[in-house]
């Protein structure tokens, strides 16, 4: 059996000739040849040549045996050269051959030929050859083609080499051992059940009732109270893992104080700590410490590097009074470690996502390592009359960076062989620069009776008609001065027709961008490059398209899209969502498309549709997403009533 194959050498003729030569390639013990040698004439005793060092051998060292379309064998030794034609024929060839080529052995060689003269009324000529160069000094590494015959290889005739080794790998082990790899582990501990909480006191516990971990009766005490969970524990992290010495997140969830004594002297230390101790001892933790001092109260950001949580460290941080322990707000608080920097974050109470820090403290220390508990400790090194109640409410979560294994799931196949799918790249994933789901009204309207956002149903309606007030109305969001590529962007919206159309006129109306907001209305020149719906539904109109102005009023004070660039008859289904897209490809290239189903799904009848005319490098600085309805050419009868939902803008960028 041999190993791979790989390509070891390919010679090309670039114009007319009897020889072809590889070139010196890397020896190897298992050789392929295919070569295709088109003719413009006679080929007649086309030979191969082999040499070891870079020399050919064109001595009388080889021998072979052929056969020509199955006829009997013919013979010839102590010959120049290998032939892979014996006849003369007015064709090209096609060439196959495979040698043995080992060291210290006599080179085997066999060879399949195919010899087409040219038209179908002529069968292709076949010859077989086997036989040897007699060498045995080396290996060969460098091969000759050559033509007898009063014809030539004509240009563009070409030799491929491929090699193989002969050593074999092996697919069969005794073991086999689990890929791993680095991944953010994430677990959570909503409290509903107790998974493992050691209290050595009846005043710390874990409240079924309550899904907390309940600090019923914390006191200031010689006599250390303490709780904690081990977080190599089955249901946080598993056995031997411990918290990383360079990435984790941990959220304690809600923090409740449910009685605070009015003359204070209580202390709280919620700590991830690399071992279980009381809060006079040196120890190595992370500590979100909340005490109740007599004067005031502090909530601290504190790291112990082989210190304790009383005396005074460098590495202490305060939050403002604002969230000290108190009962009537309760807070989130979150611990980020990046290293030797640990953030300390609170955020409010029904931020479940801590998405939003109210505040953040950063310690920095070094040695802090193999932290395993998240353990709760009172101030054990005095004694103090008061006491307090507070709460832990559910919704602990720890994101760890740990060495995980990459193995498939016990039962499944997992053997070494390659059964990777090979995937063409499409690019990152194309964020949309705004996106506007219309829960909130940041649009400007000129007369919201005929266009504006309904929050209540999140989207932008309109009834676009031409009659009375009507007239020249139009709604915009600003995305700012110069938020809008002069080359390439896409805008998508859903399109709900309610009613409408079909009989009169004046309800055509625009979708897009445009230069100038609500106060430039159809019959103003300006630069926009929108969709346009010319008299909706109407029998023998209904035309849309793109409308590109170019410092230009619109097609007859905005009847119509673009000729050229629209579609007539458009006839869309009322109260089913069309899919838009508009976007700039290039400084003088507009693209709209409209489908039924999906992005990219099922287009409408004429769709894409381009403009190349109006849309030029000239036309820039738009700036509002704008609908606009048709205007200053008197009172129309048509209406059109619908809505856009669920706006995308991507700036810079074709997706």
């Amino acid at each position: 059996m041999v190993g791979t194959w790989q390509r070891l050498a390919h010679a090309s003729l670039s114009s007319a000739g009897d020889t072809i030569n590889t070139g010196d390639f890397t020896p190897k013990d298992n050789l392929k040849i295919v070569a295709n040698l088109p003719s413009d004439g006679v080929l007649d005793n086309c030979k191969l040549f082999v040499g070891t060092g870079g020399s050919i051998d064109t001595g009388s060292n080889y021998a072979f045996r052929h056969s020509t379309d199955g006829a009997g064998d013919g013979t010839n030794g102590s010959i120049s050269g290998y032939y892979f034609t014996v006849t003369t024929l007015d064709a090209g060839v096609m060439l196959t051959a495979e040698i043995i080529n080992k060291s210290g052995k006599e080179k085997l060689i066999q060879s399949h030929t195919v010899l087409a003269a040219t038209g179908a009324g002529t069968a292709p000529q076949r010859t077989e050859v086997i036989g040897k160069w007699v060498n045995t000094s080396g290996q060969i590494n460098t091969i000759r083609l050559t033509n007898g015959g009063s014809g030539d290889f004509e240009a563009g005739s070409y030799i491929t080499v491929w090699g193989a080794s002969g050593d074999v790998v092996s697919d069969e082990k005794t073991t086999l051992a689990d890929a791993t790899g680095t991944q953010n582990v994430t677990k959570t501990d909503d409290l509903s059940t107790d998974k493992g909480w050691t209290s050595n006191s009846s005043d710390f516990t874990y409240n079924a009732t309550n899904d907390s971990v309940d600090l019923a009766t914390l006191r200031r005490s010689t006599t250390s109270q303490e709780i904690y969970i081990d977080l190599q524990d089955s249901d946080y992290l598993g056995a031997g893992n411990n918290l990383s010495d360079s990435s984790f997140t941990v959220r304690f969830g809600k923090i409740r104080w449910n009685t605070i004594p009015s003359g204070g002297g209580v202390t709280a230390n919620i700590m991830l700590s690399k071992g279980l101790q009381d809060s006079g001892t040196n120890q190595y933790t992370v500590n979100l410490q909340q005490i109740l001092n007599s004067s005031e109260a502090i909530t601290r950001a504190r790291a112990n590097s082989n210190t304790n949580n009383e005396g005074n460290s460098t590495h202490v941080q305060s939050f403002s009074s604002t969230y000290t322990p108190n009962t009537s707000n309760i807070y989130r608080w979150e611990i980020v470690r990046d290293g030797n920097d640990f953030a300390f974050k609170v955020y409010a109470e029904n931020d479940s996502s801590y998405s939003t820090p109210l505040e953040t403290k950063t310690v920095t220390a070094t040695g802090i390592t193999d932290l395993r508990y998240i353990l709760i400790t009172n101030d054990s090194e005095q004694n103090h009359s008061n006491t307090a109640d507070m709460e832990i409410l559910g919704d602990i979560e720890v994101i760890n960076e740990q060495s995980v294994s990459l193995a498939p799931a016990a039962g499944t196949r997992y053997e070494e062989i390659d059964t990777r799918k090979i995937y063409r790249y499409l690019g990152a994933e194309t964020t949309p620069t705004h996106t506007e789901t219309f829960t909130a009204d940041n649009w400007v309207d000129s007369d919201s009776s005929c266009a504006g956002v309904q929050t209540n149903n999140n989207r932008l309606w309109f009834n676009a008609n031409n009659g009375g007030n009507n007239q020249d109305d139009s709604t915009v969001y600003d995305l700012g001065a110069g938020s809008v590529s002069d080359t390439q962007w896409v805008l998508r919206w859903e399109y709900v027709r309610l009613g409408g159309g079909g009989s009169g006129n004046g309800h055509n109306h625009t979708f897009g961008l445009a230069k100038n907001d609500q106060t430039y209305h159809s019959g103003d020149s300006t630069d926009a490059i929108m969709m346009g719906w010319g008299e909706p539904q109407n029998s023998g109109q209904s035309y849309m398209g793109i409308q590109a102005l170019n410092n230009s009023t619109g097609n007859s004070n905005g009847h119509f899209p673009t000729s050229g660039s629209r579609v007539s008859g458009i006839n869309l289904t009322q109260d089913q969502t069309y899919y838009m897209e508009l976007k700039r490809e290039s400084a003088s290239k507009a693209t709209f498309t409209v489908w039924s189903d999906e992005y990219g799904g099922t287009a409408l009848s004429g769709f894409p549709l381009s403009n190349t005319s109006e849309v030029a490098s000239s036309l820039a600085d738009l700036r509002y997403i704008k609908w606009q309805n048709r205007g200053g050419d008197g009172n129309r009868s048509g209406t059109s009533d619908g809505y856009i939902e669920n706006v995308q803008f991507y700036n810079g960028v074709v997706p």
